[in-house]
């Protein structure tokens, strides 16, 4: 077919014009009519501008193979009539007598007879043109043969000696190609049992490469295992040496503060001695001051006394001195004048004494209250001294505990590191080990399934598609034995990657999402469109050697019968010879044994080694367990992380715990040390103050005596004013005067006596109070601080701390030290299985190297010896030549005398016939080979002239044969159309008649039933026998049958109809596609014609399926399901409708007169029960109807490989229009 004409055949639609389109019809091959070990046949033809190809399920073949297959099927172009076109009615109607004949001769096939026929008359005739020509050669070569015979004498004898060497050449050539022969069959036999021995080497080759094979992925994965745990060992060994390190700093840093805690003790046990010591020496200077402050106290009160005596005898002399002075004064005005004056002064002074003795005495009240008030202070702050002091203790304990705590915690937290170290390399190897097997996985299923069911995971993860009513693929709910693996996967193949839904609403959900994302391939499963349907019978007569596949299957109740779908029919046997047996006493099951080894119920067998890694079944229990392994290790890393957060939050915590400790801890401290300084700043104020309040004392003892002497002078002088005026002494105030001076003297003598006395007193006293307060005090407080200072408690708090870090780093180094031996036993052990592996490794490598270099020496060996055989053959191939070179030998060449005789007998005598001829050197050599040249020509002309004599009685023996043949076909095919004509012309027409009549070709015509007596006896004329086919009917209501010729045109239609169906029941079809047969048809008849389809479409002995198209109410009144056609925009739908809404239409179309408008529409019928579950056959590209088949037998459910297929179809399964097609013009 050439471009334009492919062209031509592509649809004209709306747009621009298509450049491809193809057409697929799918086949039911429930019932096997289809040489193909499928339920479903689909057969595709793609045009495009450039080719024209088919393909059987997405597989090319040629046209050739096609018809082969249509004619298996019952398709056969010789009875083209199970598909009636527009217009075929009309041209059978009007067929002649002659015509009608070749049609019967086309059904019967005789078209074969004659076209054998004519090839045999034209092998005859170029038979008698060769036998002509050899005639004439054989003719030429007898003249040179005669010419020749003039050098009879010495030619005879020539070939006389020829003869003999011809046959001591051939007895000679004979034995050593029987050697040869011999030699090569040998060789044969040996290059067999070495090929044998090859095959199961190389099968112990395989065996042993995929022991390797999971030898080195054993190794591999112990190998990242042991490097995991040299690792382990590794940085377990380094945090035992940096322990070790941190135990050695700790001991150090214990030394050192133990040293210092002992130079802390040392030095307080001095410091307290030395307090004791000062303690004593002040207990006595106080006493001693105290006995010293008692003597100066007693040399002060004499002193004060003897003053006072002193200023009194001053006052008296004064008193004395100043009436004896009073001659001095004028007057006494002037004298009381005087007086008065230093009575003033000396009150002025008394006031001003008194007042100083005022502030002196308020001063003192003042310190002794400030005294009291520092002394209470003193006692307060030398409590909350203490209590610090107890608080600093319980806060270094608290600290420490604190600090323990966190340690532990520090360590406790480093260990989960470490496990979550190990839990994350578990993880990392156990997604490792997923991902190879999620490729082994991937590799068991084509590259489409694998893109489809990923593209399902991408629907739910991407695109937010509703998984509901998704269950899987079938592999996913498979559990059987490991044992069965190879059986299941030979049985199902690549169905395992099926996947189960719920209805079909769910799966055109799912191709629809594939489709619009480009997201590849899926096969569904509708769970509600696998029957439930019983378990099959199984054979009993081998026991348990044959038992059923679906029983060793375990898979949840709803998932059984898609189960039993797929495996039902499949048997599992003991072996290939128990399979054998039942394939062949049973032709309904597929058999398997345990190794894979399939016998189809069609008689196609498969098997061979399967290697068990190469499983699906294994494959995808792999990856479960692989995933199984993940998740657990995800868990544990996820189990571990959260410890890790947890012990991070509870350092975190026990860290500011520490440091609030550590705070506090300073705070109070700085505290005590502040209260301390405190304390001291008050007590040196302390001592101030009694100072400043002795210095009052002394002060308010000078005002009180000095007080004294001035009232006693005020006394004195008020009592002088107070009395007259007298210048002259008595007596006795002259002896007084005396005395005074006297007592004066001596009083003066003891005062500066006394006042030396009393300042040493005060001297001593002073150096007393110096030494209490200037040394002994200060001694003590300086010790005191030295006691009550910080470092020492420091010092062993932080000694604690250490020793609490040592004892959590010597836990920590044990634990290393155990973790440690332990993973470096591990790694020991882990090494040990290593080098184990590894010896088994080399082992089966060493193995595998002999085994190969086996394989290699007997290849090799197989080589030279077939390179032996070639040249033992071509020895024996060169004597065979050298044999035909010899000719036609004489009987003699054959006879015991040559065949008993050895070689080197042979050979001799080949030496005396050598000679010999040698004797008949000048003979015409030529002549001679002229003469064996046409002897050996004589010879083969011969037999070739015989040849071709035998083969000329051959053929006219065939010849007759295929007359006689062609004839019998003729009648055969006659009779029974004839038969069938009668029966549906009776059918069609109720009390009518119709029959075929045979025209001879002399005139006479045989009856329809075909008497015996001009239906047999047919000579060679065959094809001159019948001239042409007759049809008399008669309808009901008329008088005689008559020919077509005085029928009508509705007549003759529903005569070319029942034409028709009689040579459909003469080679029935699996289906009939008739275009508007009805056309023609009277309405009566339109309703036999339906009924009739009907009838034979439910026949219970050979039902059909009928694709009817029509215009008429009467097809579709009798229609199982009906199908409109509607034409808009240059394109072609079809949509299903009900049996009103096609007959309302028709009424409305016949009404109007619109049935030939491109508008219109088309009611497709067929007389196949709708209601069968998935029964259809479908035009995939077109605008024909479709119909289901009736015949009582269960089909798997209908796969849905394409989403196209439903929106060119425009129709789904169970009849229903799709939504996108829901705008089909129905009126």
């Amino acid at each position: 077919m050439r471009g334009e004409e492919r062209l031509q055949l592509l649809h004209e639609g709306a747009g621009h014009r298509v450049s491809s389109a193809w057409v697929e019809v799918v086949f039911d091959n429930t019932d096997g009519r289809f040489p193909i070990d499928r339920s479903e046949v689909r057969l595709r033809r793609t045009i495009t501008a450039k080719k024209d190809e088919y393909t059987l399920d997405k597989k090319h073949i040629n046209k050739t193979e096609v018809s082969s297959l249509l004619e298996s099927a019952g398709f056969s172009k010789s009875n083209p009539y199970y598909i009636v076109q527009q217009g075929k009615i009309t041209a059978m109607a009007a067929m002649t007598d002659a015509q009608r004949m070749e049609l019967l001769k086309e059904i019967g096939g005789t078209r074969v007879y004659e076209e054998r026929r004519k090839e045999s008359l034209r092998v005859m005739q170029e038979t008698e043109s060769r036998k002509q020509q050899i005639l004439s050669m054989l003719s030429e070569i007898e003249e040179k043969l005669r010419e020749l015979d003039t050098e009879r004498a010495e030619l005879l004898e020539f070939q006389e000696l020829d003869k003999r060497r011809r046959c001591l050449q051939y007895t000679l050539f004979d034995k050593e190609l029987a050697k040869a022969t011999a030699d090569a069959a040998r060789m044969e036999r040996e290059a067999v049992k070495l090929r044998e021995t090859v095959g199961s080497a190389s099968t112990d080759q395989e065996r042993t490469a995929a022991e390797g094979k999971e030898l080195e992925r054993q190794v591999k994965a112990l190998e990242a295992e042991h490097s995991v745990a040299q690792g382990q060992a590794r940085d377990l060994q380094a945090r035992r040496q940096d322990l070790f390190a941190q135990h050695s700093r700790r001991e150090l840093d214990i030394e050192e503060l133990e040293r210092r805690v002992r130079r802390a003790e040392s030095r307080e046990q001095s410091s307290r001695r030395e307090m004791a010591s000062v303690q004593k020496d002040l207990e006595e200077e106080q006493v001693k001051l105290k006995q010293l402050q008692q003597a100066a106290a007693a040399a002060d009160a004499e002193l004060s006394e003897l003053q006072s005596r002193i200023k009194d005898a001053d006052s008296r002399l004064a008193a004395l001195y100043r009436k004896q002075g009073a001659s001095a004064y004028r007057s006494r005005e002037e004298r009381d004048a005087e007086l008065k004056k230093q009575l003033v002064a000396n009150e002025h002074k008394l006031a001003t004494k008194k007042q100083g003795r005022e502030r002196t005495q308020e001063e003192y009240r003042a310190h002794n209250e400030q005294l009291m008030e520092l002394s209470q202070t003193i006692g307060d702050l030398d409590a909350e001294v203490r209590a610090l002091e107890v608080q600093v203790v319980d806060a270094d304990k608290a600290h420490a505990e604190a600090h323990a705590a966190r340690v532990k915690l520090l360590d406790d937290r480093k260990a989960k590191q470490r496990e979550e170290e190990f839990a994350d390399q578990a993880l990392r190897t156990a997604q490792e080990e997923m991902r190879t097997a999620q490729s082994s996985y991937d590799k068991c299923m084509p590259n489409d399934v694998r893109k489809g069911i990923q593209g399902l995971d991408a629907l739910r993860q991407r695109y937010g598609v509703d998984m509901s009513g998704v269950h899987g693929a079938i592999i996913e709910h498979i559990r059987i034995p490991d044992l069965f693996y190879v059986a299941v996967d030979t049985i199902a193949g690549n169905h395992l990657f099926d996947v189960l839904v719920e209805n079909e609403e769910v799966a055109s959900r799912l191709i629809r999402g594939l489709h619009q994302n480009n997201l590849g391939r899926a096969t569904f499963v509708p769970l509600n469109r696998v029957g439930d349907m019983p378990e099959p019978q199984l054979p009993t007569d081998w026991g348990q050697d044959v038992v059923s596949l679906y029983r060793k299957i375990g898979t949840d109740a709803q998932f059984k019968p898609a189960m039993r779908d797929l495996f039902g029919q499949a048997l599992l046997c003991k072996n290939k010879d128990v399979a054998t047996e039942v394939c062949r006493k049973h032709d309904s099951y597929d058999c398997v044994t345990v190794e894979g080894e399939k016998f189809g119920r069609r008689g196609n067998i498969s098997g061979g080694y399967a290697p068990p890694n190469r499983s699906r079944l294994a494959a995808y229990d792999n990856l479960m367990k692989a995933r199984a392994q993940v998740v657990a290790a995800e868990r544990k890393v996820k189990d571990v992380a959260a410890e890790v957060t947890r012990l991070n939050t509870a350092v975190e915590a026990a860290s500011n715990q520490q440091e609030s400790l550590e705070m506090a801890r300073s705070k109070l401290r700085n505290t005590m040390r502040d209260k301390k300084q405190d304390l001291k700043r008050i007590r040196e104020e302390e001592a101030e103050l009694r100072r400043r309040v002795d210095g009052a004392e002394r002060a308010l003892a000078a005002y009180e005596t000095e007080i004294t002497r001035i009232e006693h002078e005020v006394s004195s002088l008020k009592r002088e004013l107070a009395s007259d005026m007298s210048s002259t002494l008595t007596a006795a105030e002259q002896n007084e005067v005396k005395s005074l001076n006297l007592a004066k003297t001596q009083l003066s003598e003891q005062l500066r006596g006394l006042s030396q006395k009393r300042d040493e007193a005060q001297a001593a006293v002073q150096a007393c109070d110096a030494k209490i307060t200037g040394v002994l005090k200060r001694r003590e407080a300086s010790i005191q601080e030295a006691l009550s200072t910080d470092d020492a408690a420091n010092d062993k708090a932080a000694l604690s701390l250490r020793q609490a870090d040592l004892e959590a780093v010597r836990r920590s180094l044990e634990e290393a030290k155990e973790e440690a031996g332990r993973s470096e036993r591990r790694a020991l052990e882990l090494r040990a299985r290593l080098d184990e592996l590894h010896r088994q490794r080399d082992a089966l490598r060493d193995e595998a190297g002999k085994r190969e270099a086996a394989v290699a020496d007997t290849a090799k060996a197989l080589e030279g010896l077939d390179h032996k055989r070639e040249v033992a053959a071509a020895k024996a191939a060169d004597y065979e030549r050298k044999i035909r070179e010899l000719g036609s030998l004489p009987q003699e060449a054959f006879d015991k005398a040559y065949r008993d005789r050895s070689i080197a007998d042979l050979m001799r005598a080949m030496e005396e016939v050598n000679a010999g001829l040698q004797r008949f050197a000048g003979v015409n050599r030529k002549a001679l080979d002229q003469y064996l040249d046409f002897s050996n020509q004589r010879e083969e002309l011969g037999s070739r002239l015989k040849e071709q004599q035998a083969s000329e009685s051959k053929i006219r023996e065939l010849i007759t044969a295929l007359d006689m043949r062609k004839d019998e076909a003729i009648e055969r095919t006659f009779k029974g159309v004839a038969k069938n004509f009668r029966e549906v012309f009776a059918d069609l027409v109720p009390g009518g008649a119709g029959e075929l009549v045979m025209i001879r070709a002399a005139g006479r015509a045989a009856a329809a039933e075909g008497e015996d007596d001009e239906g047999g006896g047919m000579g060679p004329s065959g094809s001159e026998k019948y001239s042409g086919v007759k049809v008399k009917v008669r309808f009901a209501g008329a008088g005689e049958a008559v020919s077509m010729r005085a029928l009508s045109g509705g007549q003759k239609t529903l005569v070319a109809l029942a034409l028709i169906f009689a040579i459909q029941r003469c080679d029935p079809a699996p289906f009939y596609l008739f275009d508007e047969i009805d056309a023609a048809l009277d309405p009566q008849y339109r309703t036999t014609v339906a009924a009739m389809l009907r009838r034979q479409a439910h026949d219970a002995t050979n039902p059909a399926q009928f694709i009817v198209t029509t215009f008429h109410p009467q097809i579709v009144s009798e229609a199982d399901r009906l199908f409109g056609v509607a034409h808009t925009n240059r394109i072609s739908r079809v949509y299903a409708i009900q049996r009103e809404d096609a007959l309302q239409f028709l009424q409305a179309a016949e009404e109007h007169g619109q049935q030939g408008n491109s508008a219109s529409h088309g009611a497709g019928a067929s007389a196949a029960d709708a209601k069968q579950q998935g029964k259809r056959a479908r035009g995939a590209a077109g605008g024909t109807a479709a119909a289901a088949d009736t015949r009582k037998r269960r089909r798997p459910p209908p796969r849905r490989d394409e989403e196209e297929e439903e929106e060119e179809d425009g129709v789904d399964d169970d009849g229903e229009e799709d939504e996108e097609d829901g705008d089909v013009d129905a009126d």
